[in-house]
């Protein structure tokens, strides 16, 4: 970029960031009103767009990165209505006042500002809530296209035509015009030059009668900043090239039809939901000394067995898991010895760990539409297919991942006296079963079963390794490195076991050996283990 655009960017980006600082205080309260909601978001929405774009042009990382955040959550909320959360609103708040020490730091001239702490700064997260395919997307989707050129017409049609519901070509404005007074496509796309026409009247006029519709953008030529600006104003955003080979075309469409049509909600990670989880009683000891003999390779089978029986309590309970009829064991067993020879130092560990942390919650997920009897046979299975699966990937990781895999729905049981306590059990179970649980998690209680889960199990001082391994097993593109292996052999398990479902689907487990392999992972050892599950 010149010197001049660049200085250009940042004057404008100055000037942003003085009318967001006046005026987001008041657009931020007024998202509670049902008379304003509407109006106040889309100014929120379309302020951190131009603060994104401005600051991108002008180098200002930090405040890019915000905006970005940002503008991500209030995309989501200009598709929902209020009431939203307190702490939403807080949020916002919070973020009105960097915004504020930004603003008076540029009228000094000091362009090189503070960036906002990570914690802050995810406090509200964006959450996709459901994992669908590109495909699965682009099948119902009908897109209105219009253009004069044949050719154009003709590359757009070949390759879209089989991946999509319908595509309804105009070659004119008068015909699309006529025809968008009475039908309605998931996605428009029209070209930037139009004969005479003029663009900017046509994307209004357009716009106001598809207000929640992207207006797809065929670019001809690069755009000025102004141009940019002018076409964010009018919420014309997505932008493609028809000059390049079928497959880019493909991934232009996915990317704009996944940011529209994904399931997308709102994640808090400060919320009521944690004053339950600190409520919980302290982990027993002996749970502390099996964690710490997991992760010691010297550790033998005597002293495991020794660290079990000393806890009568625990010994009793582990005794009742193993022989009841969902373990498999074809024998009665009387004694912990027999147990862990029987079961291996894996299950030992994780089913002890469970009969452990059961005794300190009442297992009641009734609000799922699932039995405590449901709930265990799920987490006995994601158990059983991670070992029989991680074994023959890393023996030293399986103890781990096993735990993990077993504990991962115990979040299920606080959400469950959440939606209880709020007197939401049909509405919940209604959005569950039309979309997915998760999905319905989200809407209705801004969080998800896994990010309960490793709330608990951080409360009762469990390794980071297996709590961020559940955080992230949903949130892949978030975690990192050392954690991201982890989370995607537990993303696996449960996208196999899902929370509600005690049968395996055959297909998920395609889509798994697939994701596996675009991961370049093998998915033959996770098949065989599947098999060994069924």
């Amino acid at each position: 970029m010149s010197d001049i655009l660049y200085e250009e960017a940042l004057e404008e980006l100055k000037d942003e960031l003085a009318k967001a600082s006046e005026t987001m205080e008041g657009l931020v309260l007024r998202l509670q009103d049902k008379s304003q909601y509407r109006e106040s978001s889309d100014v929120l929405f379309r302020m951190f767009h131009n603060i994104r774009d401005l600051s991108q042009y002008s180098r200002a990382l930090n405040i890019y990165k915000t905006a970005k955040i940002v503008e991500e959550i209030l995309a989501i909320v200009k598709h929902k209505n209020p009431p939203f959360p307190d702490e939403l609103l807080d949020w916002l708040l919070l973020i009105k006042d960097f915004i504020t020490d930004w603003s008076n730091e540029f009228e000094l001239g000091n362009y090189n500002i503070e960036p906002i702490d990570s914690f802050t700064l995810n406090m509200v997260q964006s959450s996709l809530s459901s994992i669908p395919k590109d495909k699965d997307i682009l099948k119902k989707l009908n897109i209105s296209f219009m253009h004069n050129n044949e050719t154009a017409i003709s590359r757009f049609n070949e390759a879209m035509d089989e991946l999509v519901n319908s595509i309804n070509i105009f070659t004119s404005i008068k015909k699309l015009d006529e025809s968008l007074k009475h039908d309605r496509p998931d996605i428009l796309v029209i070209p930037m030059q139009m004969g005479r026409s003029n663009i900017f009247q046509l994307i209004e006029r357009f716009s106001k009668r598809l207000p929640d519709i992207p207006i797809v953008l065929i670019r001809n030529k690069d755009l000025t900043l102004k141009e940019l600006k002018k076409f964010s104003d009018l919420n014309a955003e997505n932008f493609m090239d028809l000059d390049t080979d079928e497959e880019t075309i493909k991934q232009q469409i996915s990317w704009i039809a996944k940011s529209y049509y994904g399931l997308k909600g709102i994640k808090l990670l400060t919320s009521p939901l944690l004053k339950s989880v600190s409520s919980l009683a302290p982990l027993p000891s002996t749970i502390i000394k099996l964690q710490e003999f997991r992760k010691n390779p010297k550790s033998s089978m005597r002293e495991l067995s020794a660290a079990v029986s000393n806890d009568m309590a625990l010994s009793g309970r582990l005794l009742q898991f193993v022989n009841a009829p969902g373990v498999g064991l074809i024998r009665n067993i009387t004694s912990i010895h027999q147990a862990i020879s029987l079961l291996g130092k894996d299950k030992t560990i994780a089913l002890a760990t469970q009969a452990s942390l059961n005794s300190l919650i009442d297992i009641d997920v009734s609000a799922y539409g699932m039995s405590s009897d449901e709930f265990y046979e799920i987490g006995q299975k994601r158990m059983s297919l991670i070992i029989a699966w991680y074994s023959k990937v890393s023996i030293s990781d399986t103890a781990m991942l096993a735990t993990a895999a077993l504990l991962g729905n115990i979040g299920q049981v606080v959400l469950s006296a959440e939606i209880k306590r709020k007197k939401i059990e049909n509405e919940f179970l209604d959005l569950a079963n039309s979309t997915n649980t998760m999905f319905a998690e989200i809407e209705k209680l801004y969080t998800t079963v896994e990010d309960t889960t490793a709330d608990i199990l951080t409360h009762w001082g469990l390794e980071s390794l297996m709590v961020n391994a559940i955080r992230y097993s949903l949130d892949l593109s978030n975690a990192d490195n050392e954690n991201k292996r982890f989370a995607i052999a537990l993303f696996v398990t449960f996208k196999t076991i899902p929370v509600k479902a005690t049968e395996i689907d055959i297909n998920v487990v395609d889509e798994m050996a697939d994701f596996l392999k675009e991961m370049n992972l093998n998915p033959k050892l996770y098949l065989n283990a599947v098999k060994k599950v069924l």
